[in-house]
C-alpha cells in the first residue's frame, strides 16, 4: 500500500512539474544569451500586442523565426513592428497562406518547413549585431520550446 501512495505521489509531482514547465514556457519571453554572436530569445504563445511591443523595443535588427498564422495575425493587427525586422524565417511551409502585401519593409523571407530547418537557416545567416527571436503559436509550441532548448544547447557546446 505504501508503494501505491509513493507511486501516486511521484505521478502527482511529475504532473505538477510538467504543468509548471508549461506555464513557464507559455506567455513568457526567454533569453538564451548569445547564439552565433547574436542575442537570442524565444517566446511561445505570446499575445500579439505584447509581441508587437517587444519587437519594437529591440535595439538591433531582428531575425524572426515565426509560424505563418502568428505572422499573419501580427500583420493584421500591427505593421509598426516591421521596421525592426531584417529577416523572417517561417517555421512551417504555408507560404500560400502568408499575407505578403502587408510586408512593408522589404525584409528577406526564408520559407522553411520545420523549426529545425529555420534554426539552421539562421545559423547560415550568422550576422552579428542582430537579435534572433523564435516565436510560435502552434499547438505543438511546448515541443517547439524543447526543440529550441536542445538545439541551442548543442550549438553552444560546439
Amino acid at each position: 500500500m505504501i508503494k501505491k501512495s509513493d507511486s501516486k505521489a511521484k505521478e502527482e509531482l511529475i504532473a505538477k512539474r510538467h504543468e509548471d514547465r508549461r506555464h513557464m514556457v507559455y506567455g513568457a519571453m526567454r533569453s538564451h544569451g548569445k547564439l552565433w554572436g547574436m542575442d537570442c530569445f524565444s517566446w511561445f504563445n505570446p499575445e500579439v500586442d505584447a509581441l508587437n511591443a517587444a519587437i519594437q523595443y529591440f535595439h538591433s535588427p531582428v531575425i524572426c523565426l515565426i509560424n505563418t498564422s502568428l505572422l499573419n495575425e501580427l500583420l493584421s493587427v500591427h505593421t509598426s513592428w516591421m521596421k525592426n525586422i531584417d529577416v523572417i524565417c517561417t517555421i512551417d511551409d504555408h507560404l500560400d497562406q502568408l499575407n505578403l502585401e502587408k510586408l512593408e519593409n522589404g525584409a528577406t523571407i526564408f520559407v522553411n518547413s520545420t523549426l529545425l530547418e529555420a534554426l539552421r537557416t539562421v545559423q547560415q545567416i550568422n550576422q552579428h549585431n542582430r537579435i534572433v527571436l523564435i516565436t510560435s503559436s502552434r499547438p505543438q509550441s511546448l515541443d517547439d520550446q524543447l526543440e529550441v532548448d536542445r538545439f541551442i544547447a548543442a550549438a553552444k557546446a560546439l
